[in-house]
């Protein structure tokens, strides 16, 4: 098998955008080393929903009631599936779980 031929980029960008770069790569590695720790999926918001059977109003809800804690990196929401999990089963079912609540 043959080794990948290795490029060099040359990459000019401002100070701002290199500080933006940076804080970006910083908060993915925090999800990656999060994710290999945990060895959880992340789900994105349409995910979450299928997973529930429930609208974005309801799990906006969630959010800001702390059922739900989302990870949201560069804008982009996503929830762990163990936090999804973990309120199905907190939910109680006798009081029609979180949807009333």
């Amino acid at each position: 098998m043959q080794e990948p031929q290795k490029t060099t980029v040359l990459v000019t960008m401002s100070e701002e955008q290199f500080r933006h770069f940076q804080n970006t790569l910083e908060r993915v590695e925090q999800l990656l080393s999060t994710h290999k720790k945990d060895k959880d999926e992340f789900l994105t918001v349409s995910q979450t929903m299928e997973l529930f059977k429930c609208s974005r109003a309801t799990l906006n809800n969630w959010r800001s009631k702390g059922i739900l804690t989302p990870k949201v990196v560069e804008g982009w929401v996503y929830y762990l599936k163990s936090d999804c999990l973990r309120a199905l089963k907190d939910s109680d079912p006798g009081k029609g779980g979180y949807r009333n609540g």
